[in-house]
């Protein structure tokens, strides 16, 4: 499951994720397939801590095209309170303005 070495940027990624309070979801299945059929799990999904026992990871069996699997993050039995109900109504995306 996944790469079996260490290195100083991956320990640099999870002390950022600590930091920022982030759960990777990932469960050990391959993200990325080339075309020599190597698999590398390079694509990452992290949510908050609050919402990661509620959160399921999955891979689409569809690349598009692309070399990269698409993931899909279910959100089950989520009831946002205080500071998580705060936020969902105070983040606005001005999306005509998205390139």
């Amino acid at each position: 499951m996944g790469f079996q070495q260490s290195d100083a940027e991956g320990r640099a990624v999870i002390e950022w994720l600590d930091e920022q309070d982030l759960i990777l979801l990932n469960d050990g299945f391959p993200t990325r397939l080339n075309p020599t059929g190597l698999k590398s799990h390079i694509d990452l999904t992290a949510v908050n801590a609050r919402i990661a026992s509620a959160s399921a990871w999955a891979t689409v069996n569809d690349t598009m095209g692309s070399y990269h699997l698409p993931q899909q993050v279910t959100l089950h039995n989520y009831i946002a309170q205080g500071t998580d109900a705060q936020c969902s109504r105070e983040h606005k995306f001005l999306l005509e303005k998205a390139k």
